[in-house]
């Protein structure tokens, strides 16, 4: 068994394959296993077929199914002393499973992120973290989605919030955190390259980034919220619930035989010209 599962989620990232093999060419122990969780175009099961201790699970571009209720899963699923949730904007240094390795001997915490989070309130809707330059691992207590490192016992003793699916992610998963008084630290600057192109931000995506994101005010206006406002200085009576947000339908647009059916539910006569048949004189 693998001590740490890489669950990677990518979003029609043509260069999923070169941040793979970073994984395995910069890391020292090679003692991990990688689950990729694709939604794209492309399938991709042929390029990852001969890559060892991988396994590639391909999502069809247009699906609306949660991220969050994905790395949900995964946290349940995995067998490993260890699970890492990276994005695709991870772009590991050398020995970077050696650092971590280092820094977890006598720790129960989680790491996330490679600079020290500053967060406030960029308005009345919106919890804004500008982060600052770290050299070594420092207590950050706020969750970066991009880079998430911790015993799986851990994550899977604190709910991973599955009823998001982008925004208001990093939010909730530190308030489920906190609450249950574990520290979250961010790794040292060095530790990997940020290369900040968030494609599932910046491309056209089915399923509502915004689903659900008022769960994040409910759970200012709660008491679990308690740690996560003293340590940051919010006044949650400052936040308030973003108008007009829509969520997705809730249940799977792919199962529904409406879906399935072919072009035709579109048309409703249909003439066909047979050439077999036709007499030219």
């Amino acid at each position: 068994m693998s001590v740490t599962r890489i669950v990677l989620y990518s979003y029609k990232n043509k260069n999923l394959q070169e941040l793979v093999d970073n994984i395995y060419e910069t890391s020292v122990m090679k003692n991990f296993f990688i689950k990729i969780i694709d939604q794209s175009n492309i399938r991709k099961h042929f390029t990852f077929k001969d890559y060892p201790n991988l396994q590639y699970e391909y999502v069809h571009w247009d699906s609306i199914e949660s991220p969050c209720t994905r790395k949900a899963e995964e946290i349940e699923k995995s067998e490993s002393q260890f699970t890492a949730f990276i994005s695709d904007d991870v772009w590991f240094n050398p020995g970077w499973d050696i650092k971590l390795a280092k820094f977890f001997r006598d720790r129960d915490v989680v790491v996330s992120g490679r600079m020290t989070a500053r967060v406030s309130y960029k308005d009345v809707y919106t919890i804004v973290n500008n982060p600052v330059p770290s050299d070594d691992f420092a207590l950050s207590q706020y969750i970066d989605r991009n880079f998430i490192f911790a015993r799986t016992e851990l994550l899977q003793n604190v709910t991973y919030p599955p009823k998001l699916k982008y925004y208001g992610e990093e939010e909730m998963f530190t308030i489920n955190l906190l609450d249950g008084e574990i520290d979250i630290y961010n790794a040292p600057g060095d530790l990997y390259v940020d290369l900040g192109n968030r494609p599932i931000e910046k491309l056209y995506t089915t399923f509502s980034k915004y689903h659900n994101f008022n769960n994040v005010h409910k759970a200012i206006n709660s008491e679990k919220a308690g740690n996560f406002l003293k340590y940051h200085n919010l006044d949650k009576d400052y936040y308030k619930p973003a108008p007009d947000l829509i969520n997705d339908v809730q249940y799977n647009v792919h199962e529904d035989n409406f879906f399935t059916a072919s072009a035709k539910k579109f048309v409703e006569k249909v003439n066909v010209l047979n050439p077999a048949e036709t007499v030219v004189e």
